[in-house]
């Protein structure tokens, strides 16, 4: 089952892609559907004629931020760590391209010693049919 923070970052994209329901409105069934789930997952208990749900231990009010809330939490990270984990991630992708230009390299290899030996065959070839056509004219 999806947690409520699942349903706030659905409910974020939705709304930035321009969906026409409110937010108020997507809250509720989402919170809904949530409530829903844990009572007929069994998720709840019979207190002096109250539910009580189970607690989520994940769950944030939603408010008025929601983007805020479902955003990353890179805010919080040190600079200098999100400065090095850039550059590794920038290292990872030359190191890819490395490989792939590499890679690309060999096969280009491979092709141009095919193409070769492909032409030293219709060279073979014309040759043998300028041989049939001589002794067919002759």
């Amino acid at each position: 089952m999806a947690t409520l923070k699942d349903h706030q970052q659905a409910m974020v994209d939705l709304l930035a892609s321009g969906s026409g329901i409110p937010a108020s409105a997507s809250r509720l069934a989402h919170a809904m559907h949530d409530v829903l789930g844990y009572m007929v997952g069994g998720g709840f208990i019979l207190d002096n004629k109250t539910y009580v749900i189970g607690e989520v231990n994940d769950a944030t009010t939603p408010g008025l931020n929601d983007k805020a809330l479902a955003a990353d939490v890179e805010v919080f990270r040190p600079k200098q760590e999100i400065k090095e984990s850039l550059l590794r991630a920038k290292e990872r992708r030359v190191k890819e391209l490395e490989n792939t230009c590499g890679q690309l390299r060999n096969n280009l290899r491979v092709e141009r010693a095919k193409v070769e030996e492909l032409e030293a065959a219709v060279s073979l070839l014309q040759k043998e049919l300028l041989y049939l056509r001589g002794l067919s004219n002759d």
